[in-house]
């Protein structure tokens, strides 16, 4: 193996140590948005894993965790315990549960989907968040290099599709939106906020820093969800996730940084 093969599975270590960290902050705090963090970021740091290990072989188990903590849920749950330090109102829980319920919700649906995956659809010369999907090919469309073509019925009619590891019209692609629209404005949303509320009182420069630094790196970071979200075709999805392998990893890394450094100590109290 290379060394950019070892990077990833170097930086999801690290990730997931950072994980331990803010639930040991839980442990010692019994701060709720602890709680949520420390999750979302294990959640991260195993769809970051599963990435990497997809990379180099194929398993149903482990595009199963890519899949649903990786691209559908971690962002959601990162974002929850923004939206818990950030606003003290008692529908903050009614939104909690509702989370809880939908993720529970979303497992059932990809374990439903899971003896249909189509693993001959699966290659490691491309990226999982390019190959994971069934796409519908538009007439006259020609399919992209290497790509497997079939058929596939979809509102009563006979489709060409390029073949992917979902089936097309699978019910658990419907939820991953959901998800990450809400991850994203509660993640970017709050990190803004807070940045804001930093400058305005003229104290901790370095968390106006940081949270400013997460606003704009984490859209791109959550692993193989977020460009596909957002509508970048194919062949831009790499670009969009930050170009080569190692420098993507780097930015991860730097995102546990920036995150470190905003964790509420003795900032929570300027929140306010």
């Amino acid at each position: 193996m290379s060394f950019n093969q070892y990077l990833p599975f170097i930086s999801t270590t690290i990730m997931l140590g950072f994980s331990l960290y803010v639930l040991q902050r839980y442990l010692v705090r019994r701060a709720p948005y602890f709680l949520f963090w420390g999750i979302g970021l294990a959640m991260f740091g195993a769809g970051s894993f599963a990435e990497a290990y997809l990379s180099l072989s194929w398993n149903p188990w482990v595009f199963f965790v890519w899949y649903l903590f990786g691209a559908a849920l971690n962002a959601a749950w990162i974002g929850h315990g923004t939206l818990t330090l950030l606003v003290r109102k008692p529908w903050v829980n009614v939104v909690t549960v509702l989370l809880i319920l939908g993720s529970l919700f979303a497992g059932y649906l990809m374990l439903q989907v899971m003896p249909k995956l189509d693993s001959a659809a699966f290659t490691t010369s491309k990226p999982i968040s390019e190959q994971y999907g069934t796409k519908i090919l538009a007439p006259g469309q020609p399919a992209p290099a290497g790509a497997l073509v079939g058929t596939a019925s979809s509102g009563g009619q006979q489709v060409t599709v390029v073949r992917g590891l979902l089936p097309l019209g699978s019910a658990v692609r419907l939820t991953t939106p959901f998800f990450n629209i809400y991850g994203l404005l509660t993640l970017v949303g709050g990190a803004i906020y807070s940045a804001y509320l930093f400058w305005r009182k003229r104290v901790l420069p370095n968390r106006v820093l940081g949270n400013v630094l997460i606003a704009a790196s984490l859209p791109w970071r959550i692993p193989g969800s977020r460009p596909n979200v957002l509508g970048f075709p194919p062949g831009r999805q790499a670009a969009a996730r930050g170009g080569a392998p190692g420098h993507g990893r780097r930015r991860e890394l730097s995102l546990a940084y920036n995150f470190r450094r905003c964790l509420p100590g003795e900032a929570s109290s300027h929140l306010g």
